[in-house]
């Protein structure tokens, strides 16, 4: 089956067309330029800006795919979680879509996407790559070439609106291990980038500066969450931490700036590998996926990388399949769409909607 997908669960406008597990074209529109000057999202301006996108990101996916609109077979949409006005314009044409050229239609959980992006390939063209390496992990998998997890597996979701754990034991079959108390661990990297200046999105910034400051510099403490076998998050701590830092520095040289990168690094990615770990040994399972847009983390990688000599099997997308696309929202509504689950028309978008 052939499937149009549309993504606009945030600020990333997407449209993919996908067949099965092939991604047959992946467009996506970033609106960093948007929202740059305010820090953050707005989701009034989120909004507008996926109105005005998504006809001609749909018009490029299919032209990509070199297919029309007549050769598709169903059609995704992210309906959860996310801004419900971005949500809202995605679903709603969605809808019209499928609904002007009678085909069927389904809703799908964007974390059901992210949890799913591992078992995604592009069916002609080289993904986007990253620093060149030997390491699957370090750079994106080219054509034909899929490293997908065996079920059951424990996934870590970890974005700047999400921060879970899970025990996938197949498709549709997701049991939730644990979740952030407050903030997302991409949420924190760019609060803590906006305190040291650096600028937004402040993640990838912070994530750069990391390799040039020494880890060791300053003390960053593990929360404790009052239960050692624990596997929820907490990382308001982090920011505060790095807030108190900052407030005591009458200037802050770049040199500060570097080490407060690297020191807190090297905390959260410490923090997120010891969860995944803990989740592992309890699923006793040695099959592990990450997911989401921290999954692009440098630092993180490196860990995961070093996992294997563990013994551990490790499953990461390339870095263009960790940040919001439709791609796996079409893989996931593909997969439903073909056991004949389909969504009411009267299905709307909502805001919060966790998995498992």
């Amino acid at each position: 089956m052939k499937v149009l997908a549309v993504e606009t669960s945030c600020d990333e406008t997407s449209v993919a067309v996908v067949e099965e597990n092939q991604i047959l074209s992946n467009v996506v529109a970033t609106q960093e330029e948007v929202h740059a000057p305010f820090g953050g999202v707005v989701p009034e301006l989120a909004s507008r800006r996926h109105l005005e996108m998504l006809p001609t990101l749909t018009q490029r996916a299919l032209e990509k795919s070199s297919l029309s609109l007549s050769d598709i077979e169903g059609v995704a949409v992210t309906a959860s979680p996310g801004l419900v006005g971005a949500l809202l314009v995605g679903l709603s044409y969605a809808k019209a879509l499928a609904f002007a050229r009678g085909l069927p239609f389904v809703g799908v959980n964007h974390l059901e996407g992210h949890l799913n992006s591992v078992f995604l390939e592009e069916k002609n063209t080289p993904s986007i790559t990253s620093t060149p390496s030997n390491s699957p992990l370090q750079r994106g998998r080219m054509a034909g070439e899929l490293n997908a997890p065996q079920y059951p597996y424990c996934c870590l979701v970890v974005s700047g609106g999400h921060t879970s754990l899970y025990h996938v034991r197949s498709f549709g079959e997701y049991r939730r291990l644990g979740n952030t108390r407050d903030d997302a661990a991409g949420e924190v990297y760019d609060k803590a980038a906006k305190l040291l200046g650096l600028g937004y999105p402040g993640g990838p910034i912070l994530d750069r500066l990391a390799t040039q400051g020494n880890p060791k510099a300053f003390h960053f403490t593990i929360p404790n969450l009052g239960d050692k076998t624990s596997l929820e998050f907490s990382f308001s701590g982090f920011k505060t931490a790095v807030r108190l830092l900052v407030e005591k520095q009458k200037t802050i040289s770049p040199t500060f700036q570097q080490d407060i990168a690297a020191s807190f690094q090297e905390v959260v990615t410490s923090f997120l590998l010891n969860r995944i770990i803990s989740a592992a040994q309890k699923c006793n399972t040695k099959t592990i996926a990450v997911v989401g847009g921290v999954a692009s983390n440098q630092g993180l990688r490196k860990k995961l990388e070093a996992l294997r000599a563990e013994e551990y099997s490790i499953h990461i997308p390339p870095l263009f399949l960790c940040t919001d696309n439709a791609a796996m929202i079409g893989y996931v509504g593909g997969q439903y769409l073909k056991r004949g689950v389909q969504s009411p028309w009267n299905l709307n978008a909502t805001a919060v909607h966790e998995l498992g």
